[in-house]
């Protein structure tokens, strides 16, 4: 099971009290934080007295993952396999926290006034599109184009040995 939620979650109530009971009866649960900085409009750093909310995972005795990029979904994927398998082996919950972020405001009312611009910008520059998808799938399509070469190499080798393996048999009758 896997429970995800903001930064400005893990300041409410309900979430203490669902990691420790999900720690006490240890159970299979991924606690899923996604850290954009804001819990709402408040800056999270004014929040809380730890630099990184996984960390509060040891008050509870159950592990805290960090994954730094949360817009980066082959790290997101690696930090999930690793809790999944983790809870699966009967291990009891997991907390893991991802940096990301939001350009906009939090709801269609928010127009984002406790941010600057260049922090917008510079979120923006992380843009996990132009940062890693473009390159990985650049990388891959040639890796494919590699791979689909060696593949009609060797498919035209064996098909010239089965065209002469044909003619010894024809050469026989």
């Amino acid at each position: 099971m896997s429970a995800s939620f903001g930064d400005g979650a893990t300041n409410e109530g309900v979430f203490h009290e669902a990691v420790n009971m999900a720690s006490i009866w240890n159970l299979p649960v991924i606690f899923y934080c996604i850290n954009n900085g804001y819990g709402i409009s408040a800056d999270i750093k004014k929040m809380t007295n730890v630099k990184h909310i996984h960390e509060r995972s040891a008050a509870y005795g159950i592990p805290g993952m960090f994954i730094e990029d949360g817009n980066n979904v082959i790290d997101v994927y690696e930090g999930f396999k690793k809790a999944v398998d983790h809870v699966r082996s009967g291990k009891g919950p997991v907390l893991i926290e991802s940096v990301t972020y939001r350009w906009l405001g939090h709801s269609s009312s928010d127009p984002g006034k406790y941010r600057t611009r260049e922090e917008v910008d510079e979120w923006k520059e992380k843009d996990p599109i132009e940062k890693i998808f473009a390159s990985t799938l650049l990388r891959t399509r040639l890796q494919v184009q590699k791979n689909l070469k060696k593949f009609k190499r060797k498919l035209r080798k064996q098909w010239k040995h089965l065209l002469s393996l044909q003619k010894k048999v024809h050469s026989l009758h």
